[in-house]
């Protein structure tokens, strides 16, 4: 069974919610004027984490992974600022990249990790 409720959400089966996330997820996908997606985003900041981090710490694994991410599209600013999770060695960091240029070339600004 499937309702609308009150605000205009879908409420019932599982599968009922998943069509309509994948449906939304589809048609709403946000990107910055010269085509930097979440997912684009996302994946530069991750690369520049695990270059830079191995670079200064070249005895332990990094890796980057999106199970910590938050990625926010600032319009007016026309770019994403990336928060993603990264593994050094044993223990959990956390990255931050302001993400600018292009969906083929992005660039990368303000890099730290903690």
């Amino acid at each position: 069974m499937v309702a609308l409720t009150a605000a205009g959400s879908l409420i019932g089966t599982e599968s009922a919610r998943g069509e309509s996330a994948s449906r939304t997820a589809a048609t709403t996908q946000q990107a910055t004027s010269q085509g930097i997606t979440q997912s684009i985003a996302v994946d530069a900041c991750g690369q520049r984490a695990e270059q830079t981090i191995a670079k200064a710490a070249p005895a332990l694994a990094v890796k980057a992974h999106d199970t910590l991410d938050t990625a926010t599209l600032q319009r007016d600013a026309d770019r994403w600022q990336v928060q993603i999770g990264v593994r050094i060695g044993q223990k959990q960091h956390l990255a931050h990249c302001t993400v600018t240029g292009s969906a083929t070339s992005p660039a990368i600004a303000n890099f730290v990790y903690w």
